[in-house]
This record gives C-alpha cells, structure tokens and sequence, in this order.
C-alpha cells in the first residue's frame, strides 16, 4: 500500500525541497495534481515575525494546482 503527498508551493520543487530534505529516493512522481475547495495564500506566518509561508485554506469554489506523488510504505519484515 503507498501514501500519497500533495505538494504546492517551494514543496513542489524536486531538486530543491524534496532532495534537499533527501526525501528523493522515497517520492514517486505521479503528475500533477488538483485539490478542490481549497485556496493558496501567504498568511502562515514564521516565528520571527516577518517572514510568511505559504498556506492552503477552505475555499468551496476554487482549487489549489500542485504535484502528486506516490510514497510506497515500506515494510516493516
């Protein structure tokens, strides 16, 4: 059985985020991705007090675009 990530915003970039974090050999790109009743926004803020992150939040009419990709689980034998 595999889980799947969704990923928007910086999180979407391979040879960034996800190597970096060396998720890379784990993640499976399936393609891209819809996620329906959700908007993107800056309004996360960081702890220093000036810095945002990006954010999805519940909005019925719009989407948010992002990529899909597939994390097999591994087994625990």
């Amino acid at each position: 059985m595999s889980r799947y990530y969704f990923a928007y915003g910086s999180c979407m970039d391979y040879e960034g985020r996800i190597t970096a974090n060396k998720y890379n050999g784990k993640f499976e790109k399936v393609g891209i991705g819809r996620l329906d009743g959700y908007r993107f926004r800056m309004n996360k803020m960081a702890a220093d007090g000036i810095n945002v992150y990006a954010n999805i939040v519940r909005a019925p009419e719009l989407y948010v675009y992002g990529v899909l990709y597939r994390i097999p689980r591994v087994s625990s034998k």
